[in-house]
């Protein structure tokens, strides 16, 4: 039976049923998924790199040292374990962080081997592999080479597990394309081998590096011939970049001779060996007009000389000769006290305001404070001064010096109240003739108004006992508080068998926030000269957050343990007593208000 359907609504329906299932098609096919507008701002490359920069801000204050010319062993490891998971977030993180990953490496290994196609070969016999390149390198490579090796700027060139024959280096200096430069942006080069590799690398960059630290083997002379290097060549017009060197093995003369012409030098680390004198050391240093920071190191001294500071005429031209070094502001000395002396008379300028000195000598320490006294008269602008005195004493070495006038301790207090914007004061060990120069040194400081810090733990020039020391009194500390308000640290030696009785109306406001308190084992031992000596510093230092005694006599610590308890209970009852009374004249207040309404 034929349908009663005509052919047009047949084939009418048959296209609405072809487009119902054509739009079901489409309304089940995915989507595309949406980001969110966060996952669309980490797709931005700007924003990227500010967060990877932020990130590298973080490590650098955090995990790698500050100071002058530290070594970056650890840096690029540090900047890798933080960074380099970064870089699989997204493309535009990839980007971002790429420079900071490579801003530090500590080997060539990457380089030579995955982007050169380095193979490593074991010759056998004990002998380190060798890195060879037996299918050469083709263009792509140097290419992907440069793109990384120009993102490095410190560069770390140490020891490694394999090294490479003088053969194979000479075959990377001829190959790479003439219009490349190994490590173009590099300004920190850190030199602790002396493999074929990394002189002809670190002689290939020395002449744009700023900042350069190098340990080897003196003997080789291969840092004499490196920093000849960083020199301009005879008549050439460019300067020398070269404005921190820290040379950490002992300098031979050559060495000295060498760095002396480095005259672009703002930052020096020298290490000297025994031998070396005053002269010596001008020799180098005089010619180094442009330098701001100088650290001598010298572990010991074999050259016996006479001092030019243990006579009155030898301190008098001392004090007043001239100084090539104008702009010289902080100086470092570790070195024997015989070294230290030869540094103030001969090479101290007049514009420190950084002063450290370390000395470990018994021969000649009771000579320190005369360098002290030298180096605090020709720079009247110190802001710190830290000497440390880290050997017991030679009494053999003292007694020749008891006769000396020059060794008067007046000398000293001159000239640690020349500089009057001294911020930081810490004198520790160093030896003293004068029994009394504890309450003396408090008394003479009172004139620097700017201190903020006192350490001074003197020692005795012999073990005798017409050499004992006395110790300060606490009504010392009373006249420091009232004429030192910017201080609010002091370690010192302090006597406290004798509590000053204050008057009744006394009222300090003093904000001393640190009182560590040597007693050379006579702290208070008695609950009743506790409670006295933390009565006495509630009212003379009401500020203070910590009170300590000598950190390696337990007793000792124990008893002003219990002193600093003390005097915060005696705070605490303070502090609600006004509070009390507060609240009283409130109420007496609120009263006489009432009865007047």
């Amino acid at each position: 039976m034929p349908s009663s359907t005509s052919p047009r609504k047949s084939k009418s329906r048959r296209s609405k049923r072809m487009r119902k299932e054509t739009n079901s098609t489409v309304i089940a096919s995915p989507m595309p998924p949406r980001l969110s507008s966060a996952q669309r701002a980490l797709d931005v490359v700007e924003v990227a790199s500010i967060i990877c920069g932020h990130l590298r801000g973080l490590v650098a204050s955090d995990e790698i040292p500050q100071n002058i010319l530290p070594l970056p062993e650890s840096t690029a490891r540090v900047l890798a374990r933080h960074l380099a998971p970064v870089a699989r977030v997204n493309k535009a993180f990839y980007s971002a962080s790429t420079p900071h990953v490579w801003e530090t490496i500590d080997t060539l290994t990457p380089l030579l081997e995955d982007i050169l196609g380095g193979e490593k070969v074991d010759y056998g016999q004990g002998r380190k592999q060798s890195l060879i390149f037996p299918n050469g390198i083709s263009a792509e490579q140097w290419s992907r080479f440069e793109s990384y090796a120009s993102k490095v700027k410190t560069l770390v060139l140490k020891p490694s597990a394999a090294g490479m024959d003088p053969f194979w280096v000479s075959f990377l200096g001829s190959k790479m394309p003439p219009q490349m430069r190994w490590f173009p942006e590099v300004r920190r080069l850190v030199l602790t081998c002396e493999s074929p590799l990394a002189s002809f690398v670190s002689t290939s960059i020395i002449r744009q590096v700023e900042f350069l630290h190098i340990q080897i083997t003196p003997s080789t002379h291969a840092d004499v011939a490196l920093l000849n290097s960083s020199l301009p060549a005879p008549y050439g017009v460019e300067p020398v970049t070269m404005t921190g060197l820290r040379v950490q093995h002992v300098a031979s003369p050559q060495t000295l001779l060498s760095i002396s012409k480095l005259n672009s030098l703002r930052h020096l680390f020298i290490r000297i060996s025994p031998t070396a004198t005053s002269e010596d050391l001008i020799h180098c240093i005089g010619s180094l007009r442009e330098l701001r920071r100088l650290t001598i190191k010298q572990d010991r001294c074999d050259v016996a000389s006479d001092t030019p500071l243990s006579t009155a005429q030898g301190y008098s031209v001392a004090l007043s000769r001239p100084s090539p070094l104008e702009h010289l502001v902080a100086l470092s000395v570790d070195a024997e006290s015989m070294m230290q002396c030869m540094v103030a008379a001969r090479i101290s300028p007049r514009s420190l305001t950084f002063l450290k000195l370390l000395a470990y000598s018994h021969r000649d320490a009771a000579l320190l404070p005369l360098a002290v006294a030298a180096h605090m008269r020709r720079n009247p602008d110190l802001k710190s001064v830290d000497v440390k005195m880290r050997a017991d004493i030679n009494p053999e070495g003292v007694d020749p010096l008891l006769a000396n006038p020059n060794l008067n301790t007046q000398d000293f207090f001159t000239a640690i109240s020349t500089p009057k914007g001294l911020e930081s004061l810490s004198i520790d060990g160093v030896p003293f003739f004068s029994a009394d120069i504890v309450d003396r040194m408090l008394s003479t400081i009172g004139s620097l108004d700017q201190l903020n810090s006192l350490k001074f733990l003197p020692a005795p020039a012999t073990l005798l006992p017409r050499d004992t020391l006395k110790l300060g009194s606490l009504q010392s500390l009373q006249k420091l508080a009232e004429s030192n308000p910017a201080l609010r640290s002091i370690e010192t030696l302090v006597e406290v068998e004798d509590v000053p009785t204050l008057p009744t109306q006394y009222l300090s406001k003093h904000r001393m926030e640190k009182l560590s308190v040597r007693s050379n084992g006579k702290s208070p031992r008695s609950t009743q000269r506790r409670l006295d000596v933390a009565a006495f510093l509630v009212r003379v230092f009401p500020s203070l957050t910590e009170i300590s005694g000598t950190p390696k006599h337990e007793e000792d610590a124990r008893s002003w343990n219990r002193v600093e308890k003390i005097y915060f209970s005696h705070k605490q009852v303070g502090a609600q007593a006004l509070a009390t009374e507060e609240v009283v004249k409130k109420t007496k207040k609120k009263s006489r208000s009432g009865a007047h309404h």
